[in-house]
């Protein structure tokens, strides 16, 4: 037997006022896209990032500071995370005086259970007149650091403060490990470098490697092998190393065998081509007579001509690499 209307209308009625009650508050969409997350609902928690030391030198402003800190908060929450203040975050240190101005990997875990936080920030700012030099580090009780640099010349606290967010907008959004510029050069320039996973390029060499501690291997001729390590900070900017190469101490013995053996090689050759010249000649020099014995040196002299191209070689190998 088929329902009537009304019938229909009230279990689709009924069915409503169900999915509604185990919704919550009804939203144009609810009935549609459960997924979605309904309009009372707070959103996930951003990441929250502690300012745990701000540092200020030179002949500054008062109000140097504040807006400091007002440009690190600016930053942090155009970055979409949230800000625990310099000042708060003291507070909350208060009675715990050993982990105020800390920042080693154990302070900071021990300062994030405090105030609920695993990024840092610390910031340092030198002032001479309304010139500013600013450094910025992102850290994190891992040991993680992310450093920033900048330079404001001539320039107002406000116009300094908008710098300070832009550089912590880019700690927090730039992305963890992400390879750096550098450059990698040798004193005397021309060596021959290895880099680990890039294998051997000239010097200078520019390029990218990612932050962290990194082995350079430089050989130049008359120098000892060098061998360097280097740590990249992950601050975004070129960072520029140089490798120095020591000149190898050529002793007078060695001189003096190295033109020995120079001379050697000349005789040696002098002498195989004159035994090469012999061979085959009469042992007698009489005219009309007919000798019976000929000169047999072409083994010795062919032997001869090859050590001595040898000895060459290697007076000339002596040679080039004391030079």
């Amino acid at each position: 037997m088929r329902s009537s209307a009304p019938a229909r209308l009230s279990v689709l009625a009924a069915a409503g006022v169900a999915l509604a009650a185990v919704a919550g508050p009804w939203t144009p969409f609810a009935p549609f896209a459960p997924g979605l997350a309904r309009a009372d609902e707070a959103p996930p928690t951003a990441a929250r990032h502690a300012v745990v030391a701000i540092e200020i030198r030179g002949d500054a402003d008062p109000q140097l500071r504040a807006q400091v800190e007002a440009g690190i908060a600016s930053g942090v929450e155009r970055a979409g995370a949230t800000v625990i203040a310099f000042d708060d975050v003291q507070a909350a240190l208060a009675d715990k005086p050993a982990l105020q101005g800390c920042v080693s990997t154990t302070c900071l875990a021990q300062i994030g259970a405090l105030v609920d936080a695993r990024e840092f920030v610390t910031a340092a700012v030198s002032a001479s007149g309304a010139n500013y030099d600013v450094e910025l580090a992102r850290l994190d009780a891992d040991g993680n650091t992310r450093r920033r640099t900048a330079t404001c010349t001539v320039c107002t606290i406000t116009e300094l403060a908008e710098l300070v967010a832009d550089r912590v907008h880019d700690l927090i959004t730039a992305t963890a490990g992400a390879p750096q510029p550098v450059t990698i050069d040798s004193r005397p320039g021309g060596a021959r470098l290895t880099i680990p996973g890039l294998g051997a390029h000239p010097a200078p060499w520019h390029g990218e490697l990612a932050p962290g501690t990194h082995v350079i291997e430089a050989r130049l001729d008359g120098h000892a092998t060098a061998r360097q390590e280097i740590t990249l900070d992950d601050t975004g900017e070129e960072q520029r190393f140089e490798i120095l190469l020591a000149p190898v101490d050529v002793s007078p013995w060695r001189r003096r065998t190295r033109w020995a053996v120079a001379g050697a090689a000349a005789a040696a050759i002098i002498g195989g081509v004159v035994l090469l010249a012999l061979d085959g000649d009469p042992t007698c020099d009489v005219d009309g007579v007919t000798c019976p014995e000929v000169y047999g040196t072409g083994g010795a002299g062919l032997g001869l001509s090859v050590l001595g191209v040898v000895a060459g070689g290697t007076a000339g190998w002596m040679f080039w690499t004391d030079r």
